[in-house]
């Protein structure tokens, strides 16, 4: 077995970590997990067990990282800190390296400088097409002096007159649709340099785009005179052709990354409480995407039970709300680890709890829950599993929406959705930052703000 992967299976946890990334769930006995993780190195090879607890823990990485960005937005102080009141677990942003989650170490083998080689030379090709002369229009121009203009033509004389007061005269300029769109490519440019800041791309790749910043800042600096006028075709196709290629080097940075990034960063970040209370993690990650998604809505959001800089979140039977969000004229609160007590009627008849307690709530204020989100993390979670909490979720809170969303991508379900009446019920999968699950993601979003806005007009709220 990989040296490295020895270093990163010390201890029985480490290796149910390695089965969870993998897609498999640990017996909990040590021996039969670790030849477990023996058998899958043999058959799929260590790069790629490597790999996959780098995808696995790189999300968790991801959302810490999207945590603090959220809370220094929210101006909530010091580092932009978590503190989880209950056992007081403190999620320092200091102590959070999350740099190897968008680089590493990579593999440049033949085949990609090949390909490489081939996207630096579309990119040249690309420069090349952007020719000043090839942009430059000409027209041309009969011109007659003023005092010749009214001379008869059928008098020889006044012909030769004529003839001498008229010249042709030849115009060369730019259109201003042309500047336009060298002006939009530079900033394209720009984007997708800022993008490729740090990445592996090779030196001919690096070069070309080097190449084309300095032919369209030349361009724009020469493109005088500007006259009214469409784009010319070329440069479309130009624009069409770097957007092709850019995203085609894009995917050559992940290929040759892929499976070689697990550094010293994954290591140490394998030892931190982000990964061992990752369920914590993505319960947050799912708090601050909720409010996220409100604030796409227009709300203006106030975090409550701020302390000294520390956004304070207490885990379990939480009666204040985290959020306070404003949008339309009107409020409504975000709870974090939301108790109610049952009616007596609903213990009976749903289960002896006699409370309930979902992970993320919107509620108006001083009104029914619009939003209830319960996010999971595990593979025990299956389809009967999360369609039992909607269920129970659904018929206890009664929502315009209530989805039960995990973060593991789980065989049975992937993103399925009901109605009851006009209120909308999910259960996802895979809902994480990563590309496997960015669609979920955008689903499940894209849903629950239209659920939102129809619910907020129906109230008046808009």
């Amino acid at each position: 077995m990989d040296k490295r992967l020895e270093e990163l299976l010390r201890e029985q946890s480490d290796i149910e970590n390695l089965l969870e990334a993998f897609g498999e769930e640990a017996s909990g006995e040590e021996k039969a997990d670790r030849q477990r993780v023996l058998e899958l190195a043999a058959d799929f090879g260590d790069a790629q067990l490597l790999s996959a607890l780098f995808d696995h823990a790189k999300g968790f990485a991801l959302m810490s990282q999207e945590i603090f960005d959220f809370c220094a937005e929210s101006g909530t102080g010091i580092a932009g800190q978590i503190q989880v009141q209950a056992d007081a677990i403190q999620f320092a942003e200091h102590s959070l390296d999350a740099g190897w989650a968008f680089g590493g170490g990579t593999r440049w083998t033949s085949g990609a400088e090949q390909r490489a080689s081939s996207l630096a030379s579309e990119l040249e090709s690309i420069a090349s097409s952007l020719s000043k002369k090839k942009l430059l229009r000409t027209t041309h121009e009969t011109y007659v002096e003023p005092w010749a203009r009214h001379l008869d033509d059928r008098e020889p004389q006044s012909q030769l007159l004529r003839d001498i007061a008229t010249e042709s005269r030849t115009h060369r300029f730019f259109t201003e649709g042309d500047y336009s769109e060298i002006n939009a490519f530079r900033v394209e440019l720009s984007d997708a340099q800022g993008r490729l800041a740090h990445a592996p791309i090779g030196a001919a790749v690096a070069s070309a785009f080097s190449e084309l910043e300095t032919k369209c800042h030349s361009l724009l600096r020469e493109m005088r005179p500007v006259r009214p006028g469409e784009s010319h075709a070329q440069i479309r196709a130009a624009r069409d052709n770097f957007a092709s290629t850019t995203s085609q080097v894009l995917r050559l940075v992940d290929e040759v990354t892929e499976g070689r990034r697990v550094e010293a960063g994954l290591a140490d970040f394998l030892r931190t409480d982000f990964w061992h209370q990752r369920w914590r993690v993505y319960e947050i990650w799912v708090l601050v995407w909720t409010l996220r998604s409100l604030q796409a809505c227009g709300a203006k959001t106030q975090l409550s039970n701020v302390e000294q800089g520390v956004w304070m979140l207490k885990y379990g039977r939480a009666l204040e709300p985290v959020a306070i969000c404003e949008i339309g004229g009107k409020l409504l609160e975000v709870y974090y680890q939301l108790y109610r007590k049952r009616a007596q009627a609903n213990q009976k008849s749903a289960s002896k709890k006699s409370a309930d307690m979902p992970d993320i709530a919107v509620l108006r204020k001083g009104g029914r829950p619009l939003c209830v989100i319960d996010p999971k993390h595990g593979r025990s979670y299956g389809r009967s599993a999360v369609q039992k909490v909607l269920n129970t979720y659904s018929t206890i809170f009664k929502a315009d929406f209530t989805a039960i969303v995990n973060c593991l991508a789980m065989e049975d379900y992937q993103y399925e959705e009901t109605y009851v009446g006009t209120r909308l019920g999910v259960v996802a999968s895979g809902v994480a930052p990563g590309a496997s699950a960015a669609a979920r993601l955008r689903e499940v979003r894209r849903r629950a703000r239209m659920t939102r806005t129809r619910a907020f007009r129906d109230s008046g709220a808009y």
